[in-house]
């Protein structure tokens, strides 16, 4: 049994290439059914990345123009060289339809990924011991996540859609705050109405202002008050760094004490009880590396294959690469900023991003940040959703009567309106606190 080959049309993968590469509209029909990890040819799959992202930039997508990008990219004479392009344009028939091998080749895919499924599910009920357990739901919901579901997507008529706008708006007025996944910051809450699926979020701030203080904190709250699963890829701190803050934050225990060791029997009692708490959370962290965009975003579409993701932070922009080459920095963030916004919306859930902003406001006699002062890229505020930016007055005046305040600036915010609110900074607790309300 293992010998037998997976379902795969190679025909078929040749006459759609071929076809993308004939026709620039053949383009816009496969871009909507088909991924790169659809070709069962990983040759093609390259390919087809290729062709997708020359057709994003609005470029040419015949076969000289893609030989000449996949030379560019050093990917050319692993796919066979330009002669191996024209053979795939040669493949296509007079009359080929790109619909109907696009679907060939989404079903193959599909078909693959079931069998994957199955293996896994043999895995799991192997490992259960004879205990059936959740062994049920787990196999149901891992077949259901094996068929991709692009096929249903498209224009759809707002009959279809009028029933779940009202369902929101109802949630949102019986849920106080509204119907978003709340932060526990109160304020925060007030003004936004939660974080909405889909939202890329980006949390900005110069060092020490508190960014990945924000992150843990909203991803401490979604886990543990409200139950629901959330993502951390932390390319700055390690593991062992983020459970340090995030036991800091439940005991009042102060971070410097936990990293050295210095604590009485008192205090490892509590940090006993709080990471009892943490393991039962519904938290997943990964700070390996390196974290390029496309690891994380295959990680996380894996995590919430599994068991959805309510929240997925990022910690943080600056710190991640794309996995290949770029003409600069700036048209990297970019392509970063784009990815995480996609992701996003293919994922149903908020994905809450700390970058660092520029020095700009170093210069200025007011020091409170900006939105034109977000590093590298303008594609950042273009593509986020809701942009948060921190500033403490007593980071640069240690005798300001405003003591450990913290502005939470919304600069922009698709969906309502900008302004600041005050939350309490704690960061020896490594966390935000609500100030009372006048």
């Amino acid at each position: 049994m293992n010998d037998r080959v997976p379902p795969h049309d190679l025909a078929a993968e040749q006459v759609v290439l071929g076809s993308m590469m004939l026709n620039h509209e053949a383009v816009a029909i496969a871009v909507e059914r088909l991924r790169p990890e659809d070709f069962y040819r990983n040759a093609h799959g390259v390919i087809f990345a290729s062709i997708i992202g020359a057709w994003a930039d609005r470029e040419p997508t015949d076969e000289i123009a893609i030989a000449t990008r996949l030379q560019v990219a050093g990917d050319l004479a692993r796919i066979g060289g330009p002669i191996g392009l024209h053979a795939l344009v040669e493949a296509v028939p007079v009359a080929a339809s790109i619909g109907y091998y696009a679907k060939t080749v989404a079903e193959r895919a599909n078909v693959r990924r079931i069998i994957e499924a199955g293996t896994r599910i043999a895995q799991m009920a192997y490992e259960s011991n004879g205990e059936i357990g959740e062994l049920p739901a787990h196999a149901t919901k891992l077949i259901a996540n094996a068929v991709d579901d692009r096929q249903q997507a498209g224009l759809t008529h707002v009959s279809e859609m009028v029933n779940d706008s009202l369902d929101a708006i109802e949630e949102a007025r019986n849920g106080g705050r509204g119907a978003g996944i709340l932060t526990g910051i109160h304020a925060l809450d007030d003004a936004t109405g939660g974080f909405r699926p889909g939202q890329m979020i980006i949390v900005a701030g110069r060092p020490g202002m508190g960014k990945s203080v924000m992150g843990i904190e909203a991803a401490r709250d979604v886990a543990m008050s409200q139950r629901k699963q959330v993502a951390i890829f932390t390319l700055e701190m390690s593991r062992t760094e983020v459970l340090h803050r995030l036991y800091s934050a439940m005991t009042s225990i102060e971070i410097s004490r936990i990293v050295r060791g210095q604590l009485s029997d008192a205090d490892w009692t509590k940090i006993s009880r709080a990471a009892a708490q943490v393991a039962d959370a519904p938290i997943l962290i990964d700070d390996s590396a390196p974290l390029t965009l496309p690891i994380i975003a295959a990680r996380a579409r894996r995590a919430h294959a599994r068991s959805p993701l309510a929240l997925v932070v990022i910690d943080y922009l600056q710190l991640i690469k794309t996995g290949r080459r770029a003409e600069n920095r700036q048209q990297e963030v970019t392509e970063i900023s784009q990815g995480v916004k996609l992701l996003a919306k293919e994922l149903g859930c908020p994905v809450l991003i700390a970058a660092q902003l520029n020095r700009n406001n170093e210069g200025r006699t007011d020091k409170r940040p900006q939105l034109s002062d977000l590093r590298e890229s303008g594609s950042l505020e273009q593509d986020a959703d809701l942009v948060i930016l921190l500033h403490r007055d007593n980071y640069y005046d240690p005798d300001t009567p405003r003591g450990n305040e913290i502005d939470v600036i919304l600069a922009k915010q698709r969906s309502g309106q900008t302004g600041a609110v005050v939350a309490g900074a704690q960061f020896e607790y490594v966390r935000f606190v609500n100030l009372p309300q006048l």
